[in-house]
């Protein structure tokens, strides 16, 4: 390889590094923050404060979640932590705790989060959005502006309001 081939060559790999950069950059301008539920689907009912209430926050590596609902009676309360972190083009997070209280009334019992481990999400982008998705559409946040949405298999599951960038 000549040197202008060279020059070239490490020129283009620099430029894609920093292109690279810049779009895990924008990920994580996208997401971190601090969120205000907005809607709750559940069981084939829209719920909305105050119904449903809780807050998502994403800041220096730490991922945390509170959330509540209120539906038909029975009470259930959503209490996690976890950590995050964002390669050029992935991001992954998991709770190192998480349980979920259920009030029925009569009693109340303890269970465990959503999943084990970690999940791992790619990063796209599709004009103002910004789209992190887990196997192939199975688990998605799409987030446009000062909106995120959590889907599920497609379907909405929580809206979110960031209240708070910094």
């Amino acid at each position: 390889m000549n040197l202008k081939t060279w020059i070239v060559v490490t020129v283009m790999a620099m430029l894609a590094t920093a292109a690279q950069g810049a779009d895990s950059m924008k990920a994580k301008a996208a997401m971190e923050g601090n969120w205000q539920l907005e809607e709750w689907h559940s069981d084939g009912e829209l719920l909305r404060p105050p119904q449903t209430e809780g807050r998502f926050s994403v800041r220096d590596g730490v991922v945390m979640v509170l959330m509540h609902r209120d539906q038909k009676g029975t009470r259930k309360s959503n209490y996690g932590y976890g950590t995050y972190a964002f390669s050029d083009d992935a991001w992954t997070y998991g709770y190192d705790r998480y349980v979920i209280f259920t009030d029925n009334g009569s009693s109340v019992t303890a269970g465990p989060g959503p999943f084990d481990g970690k999940r791992t999400f790619q990063i796209k982008y599709d004009g103002s959005k910004t789209i992190f998705d887990n196997d192939n559409g199975r688990w998605v946040f799409v987030f446009d502006g000062d909106t995120f949405t959590y889907f599920d298999k497609g379907k909405p599951v929580r809206k979110w309001r960031k209240i708070l960038n910094n």
